[in-house]
């Protein structure tokens, strides 16, 4: 255990620098403290709207994560079983640690670019400024839940009524991904069009005029929106909330459907970074050609 957070310790305090830095890692930091303190870096304050959204967003994103860590542990306590040996927690814990902490890494990278924010931006508003508040800290103590419950092998609640399942099937799943991408892709082209006439030339989210100007394009309203139309107004619940969960559902049974979602993410960072060189080289035809839906997945 000591070797590794020998190896670890300075990614786990630095190199992520989000949710995963303060989620409390119960039972398993804790035990084992690493000896170094974080580095606090210079950062631009959050509104309080700006950290819930993204921490609503992480929540059900995260579920993708937290099944493909439930998976790697069942398949290493089945080895240990075959070879008729037992595996304690604790063990298990540490050895479907570094794979979580990839993948979780991965997809806050990928939410980050979403939200229009940075890491440092939002490490240093949540401990400095939001660390006591009811709504902020509620929304982190179910993140720290769902974390720790996969660690330890408990599966993240996927329930939804047979009517949002009828409704969202994973090609309706898959269909509407294309849709929300492209949408979101084509109001930041908008965006960064319209910034390089003002006169901005680095589209990076080190740039605070490209961060606050993101910021205030609201995708995630637009996502509700879009879902809205769709007719998931009529079901309780969160309308985001019930799409994400159906969409890992159905990453969970197909992997074929798994790998559509995952390219559709991996083809939505490439057209982000070259939206980022230079937004009017890249064209809408080129957008929508890309997320263009052709009967199913």
């Amino acid at each position: 255990m000591q070797a590794f957070l020998h190896n670890h310790k300075k990614e786990i305090l630095i190199g992520t620098a989000s949710v995963f830095l303060f989620y409390s890692f119960s039972k398993f930091i804790k035990k084992h403290p690493a000896p170094e303190k974080p580095i606090k870096k210079p950062y631009a304050p959050l509104s309080k709207q700006v950290i819930l959204d993204y921490l609503s967003d992480f929540k059900v994103e995260i579920l993708g994560p937290l099944f493909d860590i439930l998976a790697l542990r069942e398949d290493i306590k089945s080895i240990y079983i075959k070879n008729g040996e037992e595996i304690a927690d604790e063990l298990l814990r540490k050895k479907i640690f570094p794979d979580f902490l990839a993948s979780i890494k991965k997809k806050e990278d990928f939410l980050f670019r979403k939200h229009g924010i940075k890491s440092d931006d939002f490490e240093g508003s949540f401990r400095d400024i939001f660390s006591t508040d009811p709504e902020i800290t509620a929304l982190k103590k179910e993140i720290d839940k769902s974390i720790d419950n996969a660690l330890n092998g408990i599966s993240p609640a996927l329930d939804l009524p047979d009517e949002v399942l009828n409704l969202l099937t994973p090609n309706r799943c898959y269909e509407l991904t294309l849709q929300i991408m492209t949408k979101s892709l084509l109001k930041i082209r908008d965006l960064y069009v319209q910034l390089k006439k003002e006169g901005v030339v680095d589209f990076s989210l080190g740039n605070s005029i490209v961060v606050s100007r993101s910021q205030a394009l609201n995708l995630k309203k637009l996502k509700e929106e879009i879902l809205k139309e769709k007719g998931l107004e009529k079901f309780q619940g969160n309308p985001v909330e019930l799409f994400t969960k159906a969409v890992h559902r159905h990453q969970d049974d197909s992997k074929v459907f798994e790998g559509k979602i995952e390219e559709i993410e991996k083809n939505y960072q490439k057209l982000m970074e070259s939206l980022s060189q230079d937004p009017e080289e890249l064209k809408v035809e080129e957008i929508e050609k890309t997320f263009y839906y052709k009967n199913g997945f």
